[in-house]
């Protein structure tokens, strides 16, 4: 009688070390084919930052040299009006009041994503830019495009007045096929403001005077605030980078370490 009950006992210790076996096999094949799939994720990048952070060249060098796409709502908007349509018209009604609803941004920016093919890496410019784009863009990646791994990352200008004196020492070609950009401070002949590349005029953009510049940092501070705090209440990471007196090539570089 003993020796049965030591054979069962035996047997079931066996059968439980074999599902132990099994069951960690399971767990650990699952973790590695959720692994995959994250790594072959497409991905939508976000760029935040005050005006003069970098995140227009951050994203040219991205296009140039990593192969990304880079998608404008302004541009998005630009197009459906060069095509006549009826929502390009009623688009440039919105744009003449100087505001176009987050609702019709969003609209076009889901038909702009549904064209796309493969799975090259999106760069999204100058988008969102309130906590309620924000939300809206969450709503449409999570309903739509869950396929897409969305990251945020946060340029961040410590030096205000660093970015203050560079953008109000920027001139612009004035032709509008060149619109080549020089630093007042880097030209050989500052009276003259001639465009190298093309013999344009070189002027200051309206948006790029002190006054201006100074009202576009304090709209940002409180945006980029409400943005920030909405993607820490629903989960999603901010990456932040310290971009204070570093040069394009570095951020360049430190971001190029976590992009993939």
């Amino acid at each position: 009688m003993c020796q049965n009950n030591t054979i069962k006992f035996i047997f079931l210790i066996l059968m439980i070390l074999a599902s132990c076996f099994f069951c960690k096999k399971f767990f650990k094949t699952c973790v590695y084919k959720s692994s995959c799939k994250t790594n072959s994720q497409k991905t939508i990048f976000t760029f935040l930052g005050a005006p003069g952070a970098g995140k227009g060249t951050l994203a040219a060098q991205c296009v140039s040299k990593l192969g990304f796409e880079t998608v404008s709502t302004g541009n998005l908007c630009r197009q459906e009006i060069a095509l006549g349509s009826q929502k390009g018209k009623k688009l440039q009604e919105y744009m003449m009041k100087g505001l176009v609803p987050d609702e019709i941004i969003v609209e076009m920016l889901k038909s702009w994503l549904d064209k796309q093919k493969g799975d090259k890496t999106i760069i999204l410019d100058g988008y969102p830019r309130t906590q309620n784009q924000a939300i809206l863009l969450n709503s449409l990646l999570k309903d739509k495009f869950s396929d897409y791994n969305f990251r945020v990352v946060f340029l961040q200008v410590f030096d205000q007045e660093e970015v203050v004196k560079r953008l109000t020492s920027r001139l612009v070609c004035s032709n509008k096929a060149c619109q080549a950009i020089y630093n007042l401070a880097t030209l050989k002949d500052k009276n003259k403001r001639i465009c190298k590349k093309c013999g344009g005029k070189l002027i200051q953009r309206a948006d790029d005077k002190e006054e201006v510049i100074r009202r576009r940092f304090k709209d940002f501070a409180k945006n980029n605030a409400e943005i920030i705090s909405f993607y820490n209440k629903v989960g999603i990471i901010v990456e932040t980078f310290n971009v204070s007196h570093a040069m394009p090539k570095q951020i360049f570089e430190n971001f190029k370490k976590v992009a993939k």
